[in-house]
């Protein structure tokens, strides 16, 4: 076998990450500086009154148009903190066109050959890299580090991935023994590390056990922290796991009930064996605290104005609540009803008094809404939905002279334009690129005001 043959086998079997330094960021630099150019069109914004104004498209620049137009975005700076000049929307494009060439970021991406595994079976994967803000292939990382761990968090296997002939593609072998249960498939490369875990690709993958037929087992009841077990062998006694520590049931009886100690339901996950079959079983939460987070529309209420907030309430399991309430004044008096819609969502419009306080009642918990105020800038936004063709963006509030409006998705800058307010922006949707779009309020200097996210879905 060649060199090159043992290299791929090497780094597709190894079970270990090297305890090498992480490369520099000049490095970082240097292999995305290589990437292809992603032209941007120019988006055109139509006032619902008013002349026709045009956001600034981007240009894109080559290496030394970049350095010239870094040169030239510092100089303006400098001027802009010390002659208060108004930001121009080139100098915009340049510094975030310098974020991106500066702090370049990596996505990665995993199929498998199949969604269900049979403990025994081999996963078979192919890992695409990609650069994130644009999406295409990002040619920066040789190795793609993937893991495969248990539904506690515990490490089954890592192997390390090496690119060959500008594809990864790779194997997990599965132990016959593994526990049936939803397991978590990572992956990250070097230069992922670099900013957090946060950022790696996670997916979940289903693992049956084929001892499930002979000594399987079905949970008939599961009612305050007693559990009722009917298992189809009654040769071995049946064990408990959580965490480190391990307990036997001996029963011989094909119906087995037991209470569920306290570390076990401290632990949330457990595994349950009965034999050679083994299953991680996640308890329901005995915690029913609710947490719910109330979001202005651009940031802050200002008074007199109508306002959408949004409302997001979440159980201590992360997944979302149906709650139902209302808006009701410092007196008391109820200003608007509310429920959520899905996943623990809602939203309510309410135009709020100066020196007013609103509190969200559920039940007996109260929620205060921030205090309005006058001093703010934000943005609003209609058509955000994605049956809209277009959106329209509007500043409302203390708009300061020379503000202006940035819109990019995952940091392209997709255009600039000065705003004003009582003046709404028309920004067709084609123009935005998929998944989120920020748009920023910022005033003369690059200060920002507000801020607002808008979702466009991918084209199918």
């Amino acid at each position: 076998m060649d060199s090159r043959g043992r290299s791929v086998r090497r780094a597709c079997s190894a079970d270990s990450i090297g305890k090498g330094s992480l490369r520099h960021r000049s490095d970082n630099r240097r292999h995305f500086a290589r990437r292809k150019d992603c032209r941007l069109q120019k988006i055109t914004c139509s006032p619902i009154s008013g002349k026709n104004k045009t956001i600034h498209p981007i240009t894109t620049l080559r290496m030394k148009k970049i350095i010239t137009s870094i040169m030239t975005t510092i100089v303006a700076a400098g001027a802009s903190i010390t002659m208060h000049a108004a930001l121009h929307p080139d100098s915009i494009s340049a510094r975030m066109e310098r974020q991106l060439l500066e702090y370049p970021q990596e996505a990665i991406h995993i199929t498998t050959d199949q969604g269900v595994y049979l403990a025994g079976d081999t996963i078979w994967m192919r890992p695409f890299v990609v650069d994130a803000a644009t999406h295409r292939q990002a040619d920066a990382s040789r190795y793609v580090y993937v893991e495969f761990s248990t539904p506690t968090g515990e490490l089954v296997k890592r192997v390390k991935l090496l690119k060959h002939e500008g594809r990864f593609t790779g194997y997990i072998p599965l132990p016959i023994e593994l526990p049936e249960g939803t397991y978590t498939l990572s992956a990250y490369t070097t230069f992922m590390r670099n900013i957090g875990q946060e950022y790696f690709f996670r997916k979940g993958v289903k693992v049956l056990s084929p001892y499930a037929l002979r000594e399987g087992f079905d949970i008939k009841s599961l009612v305050n922290n007693r559990m009722t077990v009917e298992r189809k062998s009654t040769v071995n006694p049946m064990k408990i796991k959580a965490g480190e520590e391990e307990r036997i049931i001996k029963k011989s009886e094909p119906t087995v009930e037991f209470q569920l100690s306290k570390n076990e339901r401290k632990a949330g996950t457990i595994l349950v064996s009965n034999g050679n079959y083994a299953r991680y079983i996640k308890l329901p939460s005995a915690d029913t605290t609710i947490s719910v987070t109330l979001h202005p529309e651009g940031g802050y209420l200002i008074p007199g104005i109508p306002c959408k907030v949004g409302v997001k309430a979440i159980g201590t399991d992360g997944l979302g609540r149906d709650i139902a309430g209302e808006v009701v004044d410092s007196h008391g008096k109820s200003i608007c009803g509310f429920n959520t819609l899905h996943a623990g969502m809602g939203t309510f419009t309410i135009t709020p008094e100066t020196g007013e306080k609103y509190t969200l009642k559920v039940g007996t918990d109260s929620y205060a809404l921030p205090e309005a105020d006058s001093r703010a800038a934000v943005i609003h936004v209609a058509g955000s939905e994605n049956t809209h063709s277009a959106i329209t963006a509007s500043a409302v509030g203390n708009v300061p002279a020379g503000a202006m409006l940035v819109v990019h998705t995952r940091g392209i800058l997709k255009g600039v334009s000065p705003i004003a307010a009582g003046t709404p922006v028309r920004i067709p949707r084609e123009r935005l690129g998929e998944g989120i779009s920020q748009l920023l309020l910022i005033d003369a200097d690059g200060n920002p005001l507000s801020e607002r996210l808008v979702w466009t879905a991918p084209e199918e």
